[in-house]
């Protein structure tokens, strides 16, 4: 049995390219700029990655202020090596503890950290599916248990986000309702991966001009402003299918970013 077509069986690659020749290099390229390395290029690497992906996980670290002009590891950067998270995620805990919601942030990274665990998501006002889970956390760490998803699933979720809380300096509180609170450190953290919805459709375009969709099982149903937390790319579609977002009015959008 082959779980591949015969067209996929002519055209795949004899041998499967290394891991830094198709992925994300930011967390690789802040641990060498730990190391002293600024010059990401000129690195002595095994396999050396295309110029896009590192041109891409440079911009990333810069995005989050994690180097400086010169290409150099930044206050903000050392910091982020204190957590066990990408360093977009990283970010999005230390803005959280720089505002005092660190207990927040621990959770809004371990959803985005982790395997999702919701196993069928029913229709809420939330319009923000880290909120939602957010909120079935709540319930697993309260009751044992929470509609829609295993406990079992989102207790590993739960234990990261005790573990990423004992890493912040300012936990502050976490009570319920959320929504705004997830929102804007979503936004002040994650700005490149806003999206505006064209018209009512599903579809969006995202900073930058690439094209998007949301899921159907996305909460976001009328936002007309979502971020895009999570996205598949499949196979003859030109789209990204955005399947974790967070959606926002123009209002709210204004009033977090101002100009």
């Amino acid at each position: 049995l082959r779980l591949w077509t015969p067209h996929e069986e002519v055209t795949q690659a004899e041998q499967m390219s290394p891991e830094c020749m198709r992925v994300d290099l930011s967390s690789a390229l802040l641990q060498l700029a730990q190391l002293g390395v600024s010059d990401f290029s000129q690195f002595a690497w095994f396999d050396r990655p295309p110029m896009r992906l590192l041109e891409m996980g440079v911009r990333i670290l810069k995005s989050v202020g994690a180097l400086d002009e010169r290409g150099r590891l930044s206050e903000a950067g050392r910091r982020l090596m204190r957590y066990p998270l990408p360093p977009r995620l990283g970010h999005t805990l230390a803005q959280a503890d720089l505002h005092g919601q660190g207990r927040l942030g621990a959770g809004v990274s371990a959803i985005l950290n982790e395997r999702d665990f919701v196993e069928r998501a029913a229709t809420t006002q939330h319009e923000c599916d880290v909120s939602y889970r957010l909120g079935m956390l709540q319930e697993v760490a309260q009751s044992g248990r929470t509609s829609g998803a295993h406990a079992g699933s989102a207790r590993p979720v739960l234990e990261g986000a005790r573990q990423l809380e004992g890493l912040v300096d300012h936990p502050g509180h976490l009570t319920e309702p959320f929504d705004d609170d997830v929102r804007r450190l979503l936004l002040l953290s994650q700005t490149d991966r806003l999206c505006r919805r064209r018209g009512t459709s599903e579809r969006g375009v995202m900073v930058g001009g690439r094209g998007v969709r949301l899921s159907p099982d996305t909460q976001v149903r009328e936002s007309g402003f979502f971020l895009s937390l999570k996205g598949i790319d499949l196979p003859g579609q030109s789209e990204t299918t955005v399947s974790l977002a967070c959606g926002m009015s123009k209002e709210f959008l204004l009033s977090v970013l101002g100009d």
